[in-house]
């Protein structure tokens, strides 16, 4: 596993996870947290523009994704990158703007790689991938972290933003490349909760903040 940036972990209160989403690598908070939204894609029809996610947890509007390259595959699943050896996707994440919380956007990948079209490595890196989180205002959303999760032939992209305060809406786009195999994007996963504001947080007694580094792997 290759990792750039720290997990900057919240509170006590949101290590919970009674609930889990069906994501492999689920992120490190409260699944039945009021403010926490799910949804996931898998891909299941052909469809480009305004595609719905299969798995629907949001109760502030309708998420949608847009697949821009690549081919729908049947027999496999997914989207696959064949023949522009690039795949760009990009998801509507609707949700309540409140000026007094913080906003905690995440987001999994999972990637299959396919076969080997030049000599070269077989695995991916962390540079195979282009993520952006935006809500079209200003301050920026703030990359938290980002990692890899391998080896073999199934990879999982995790990225994670913070945006202040929390917006009514945000996008999520993904690009992701590989030089030397084909691969295929089988399931993205986007969860959102909000947490209060850091003196909230200190007047609740709950502040506190965790920096976990995950353990480093190279292919």
């Amino acid at each position: 596993m290759m990792i750039r940036g720290v997990w900057m972990y919240a509170v006590v209160a949101v290590l919970c996870t009674a609930v889990m989403a069906d994501y492999k690598y689920p992120p490190p908070w409260d699944h039945d947290d009021e403010t926490f939204t799910h949804q996931e894609w898998q891909f299941t029809v052909e469809q480009r523009m305004n595609v719905p996610p299969e798995v629907d947890q949001n109760p502030y509007g309708d998420p949608t994704a847009t697949i821009t390259n690549g081919i729908w595959d049947t027999p496999v699943g997914g989207w696959w990158d064949m023949p522009t050896n690039c795949i760009d996707m990009s998801f509507y994440i609707p949700n309540e703007a409140d000026s007094t919380k913080q906003k905690l956007v995440w987001i999994e990948v999972k990637v299959i790689l396919g076969m080997i079209m030049e000599e070269g490595r077989t695995g991916m890196i962390l540079d195979d991938f282009t993520s952006d989180c935006s809500w079209g205002g200003q301050p920026e959303p703030v990359l938290l972290s980002e990692d890899l999760i391998g080896p073999d032939d199934v990879w999982y992209y995790h990225g994670m933003w913070e945006i202040d305060p929390q917006p009514d809406e945000e996008w999520v786009s993904i690009s992701v490349t590989h030089p030397y195999r084909v691969f295929g994007i089988h399931e993205v996963d986007i969860d959102t909760i909000c947490i209060p504001e850091p003196m909230t947080l200190s007047l609740m007694g709950l502040a506190g903040v965790g920096l976990v580094l995950r353990r480093r792997r190279t292919t």
